[in-house]
């Protein structure tokens, strides 16, 4: 389960006393294809009385003209025909920042100015993609130079003003690493774990080539007890080690934990591992940062959002004169200290590379040099 945060924000309108110009548009050609788009919607909160999805109306053109009865999809679901203006009807989840992407499904039966498509417009068509984002709105944007380092800072909130929800804990994790009983490295391991007095299990993603997994856990049980008895199963394709019916692996209530397994050989019982109890939890909550030619920028410092949707991102100073787009992330992040609002990400669970259903370029910011 990767765990990396971050939240990138729809094309916003930025407010405020930043060097900041909008976002491109949301649509995207591809030779002469072209899917047109909203450029911009913001998050609204939750309802019951509500679907909580917001529809939208976009258009599929070649050469300018309009596509007739082509299937397009939006992540994933299917469209009816385009119209003979080549308008398209799809519906997009307004409770949550996303980037929302949009491809043709199908050309089979399309047609342009009442002429079937040639292999080359079929071909054009369906390379086409666009994406639409919604996302929580900026509002206040100030970038100044520090000596310490370039400092955006902004606010942030729902379609009504509203601040965004604070980051808050989402579980424990449980992590480690299984290995032969030579010492290898499984590949394709699976990990569960169970409080003998709830009757389900949280199972981790396959080990990775190094052995290595990672899962959601909770340390608890509907006893209280301190700590708390587990039982541990591993999974290596059809093979199912465990342990005798009486040993259970104790972990530290309420804490993150690591666990190495090592399998027996063939014909001897499961040796009972002992857990490291770890620093740390899983929070989720929504982080604003910037991206630059495609990429997140490692920022210095970034903070969660406060209570009133304030945020601060601090940038290295070797970026002066350069320009970045801003971004935000909800998802689940393991931080070794307190996530609070306000207060500073855990810079070790920084992403590598941008999620694509993150929304991306909400603002482009020309930095100061």
């Amino acid at each position: 389960m990767r765990y990396l945060l971050l939240v990138g924000v729809a094309a916003v309108l930025l407010l405020g006393t930043a060097p900041a110009t909008p976002a491109a548009a949301g649509n995207v050609a591809t030779g002469q294809a072209e899917i047109v788009l909203p450029t911009q919607s913001f998050v609204e909160a939750w309802s019951a009385q509500s679907e909580n999805r917001r529809p939208f109306t976009g258009l599929l053109r070649l050469a300018g003209r309009p596509v007739v009865g082509a299937i397009v999809q939006v992540d994933g679901v299917r469209s009816g025909p385009t119209s003979p203006a080549g308008e398209f009807v799809g519906a997009v989840d307004s409770t949550l920042p996303q980037r929302h992407l949009v491809s043709v499904a199908d050309v089979s039966a399309a047609t342009v100015d009442g002429q079937p498509l040639t292999s080359g417009q079929r071909s054009a068509l369906v390379a086409a993609r666009g994406a639409l984002n919604v996302a929580y709105s900026i509002s206040g944007l100030k970038v100044a130079r520090t000596p310490a380092g370039i400092r955006i800072s902004g606010t942030v909130a729902q379609a009504d003003q509203r601040p965004v929800p604070t980051v808050r804990i989402f579980s424990y994790r449980l992590t480690g690493r299984v290995t032969d009983a030579n010492g290898r490295p499984v590949a394709g391991a699976i990990v569960s774990a169970r409080t003998e007095d709830r009757g389900y299990w949280t199972v981790s993603e396959p080990t990775d080539a190094d052995g290595r997994y990672v899962s959601l856990f909770t340390a608890s049980d509907e006893s209280s007890r301190d700590p708390v008895p587990f039982a541990i199963r591993i999974a290596v394709g059809d093979r199912l080690f465990g342990y005798l019916p009486d040993e259970e692996v104790y972990f530290k209530r309420l804490q993150s934990a690591v666990l190495d397994v090592r399998l027996p050989p063939p014909g001897f019982a499961t040796a009972l591992p002992a857990p490291v109890t770890q620093r740390g939890a899983v929070y989720q909550g929504i982080v604003v940062a910037a991206s630059r030619d495609g990429r997140p920028v490692r920022p210095l410092q970034v903070s969660w959002p406060d209570a009133r949707g304030r945020f601060a991102i601090l940038l290295p100073a070797a970026l002066a004169g350069s320009t970045v787009t801003l971004f935000e992330a909800l998802r689940p992040v393991f931080s070794h200290f307190p996530a609070v609002p306000g207060g500073a990400f855990d810079l070790a669970s920084w992403p590598a590379a941008l999620d694509p259903t993150w929304p991306d370029a909400v603002a482009r910011i020309a930095l100061p040099r």
